[in-house]
């Protein structure tokens, strides 16, 4: 897949997200979030009078590049893909940004199309997989294909949606959580869960997009949604921060992954 910076973002236009562009609102959205302290900058007496108001002093491009050892133009040029981040690169990224796991893995995906190595998972954003396990089977948990469309799904999924095992037996899980105006309205979370979800679909637009054309109208749909439209155009920017870990997605065997809906707030 070529990696480009500049993207169709013209009303109504369905173009194809760039996985250079989301690597670069990521990066953003983590930097413009990160302590200027961590990164040299120190308040001057002046400032310092004026505690407890915001200096609205942010870590950008040239301070990042400079805490990493490198010049601003050299991490330029890795946003943009051309040449990609080394992996002992994206791991200094990662740490330096206090990533989640997920964020990672994006990070990842974005920047060299593969998952990161288990061993770059910290203590900070470790998964408990025992306590995931337990409470596994008693959980909405379905298996979706890479397009999302659903290949097997449990009770308590089914339960949740309240959707007809013959509506289920063909559905897409972004169409059923983004767009049924059912889940919109049965849901009081469904705002947390919404951008999470349009986050994992526009990465996998852009991962996808040439093998396919599924995901490629489910895009098109998802930007001309009065609803998630506006959300999915920010969705590039997403930070991937843990809330209590509420969706839980697990790669099963290439082509297959698990999702695991979980809910903090009884629906």
């Amino acid at each position: 897949m070529p990696t480009v910076t500049e993207r169709d973002d013209s009303a109504g236009e369905p173009g194809q997200p760039q996985l250079s562009y989301l690597l670069r609102e990521l990066l953003t959205a983590h930097r413009v979030l990160a302590d200027p302290k961590e990164f040299g900058w120190r308040e001057n007496k002046r400032q310092s009078e004026t505690a407890g108001r915001k200096s609205g002093k942010r870590v950008n491009e040239k301070h990042f590049a400079a805490k990493m050892g490198k010049s601003p133009a050299w991490y330029a040029r890795r946003m943009s893909g051309r040449p990609p981040f080394a992996t002992a690169e994206l791991q200094q990224v990662a740490d330096l940004l206090r990533m989640t796991w997920r964020a990672r893995v994006a990070l990842y995906r974005r920047s060299l199309q593969a998952e990161p190595h288990p061993s770059c998972l910290t203590d900070a954003n470790a998964i408990d997989a025992s306590e995931w396990a337990r409470g596994h089977l008693s959980r909405p948990t379905c298996l979706v294909d890479t397009n999302f469309a659903l290949l097997e799904y449990n009770e308590p999924f089914a339960n949740l949606l309240r959707v007809g095992k013959r509506r289920l037996s063909r559905a897409n899980l972004m169409e059923l959580v983004l767009l049924e105006e059912v889940t919109r309205e049965r849901w009081p979370d469904w705002e947390a869960w919404h951008e999470m979800l349009l986050a994992e679909l526009i990465e996998a637009v852009a991962l996808h997009w040439e093998e396919s054309p599924e995901l490629q109208q489910l895009h098109a749909t998802i930007r001309a949604d009065p609803i998630s439209g506006p959300a999915y155009q920010k969705a590039p920017g997403y930070t991937f921060p843990d809330l209590n870990r509420k969706l839980l997605i697990r790669l099963v065997r290439p082509g297959v992954q698990e999702v695991t809906l979980v809910h903090t707030v009884d629906c």
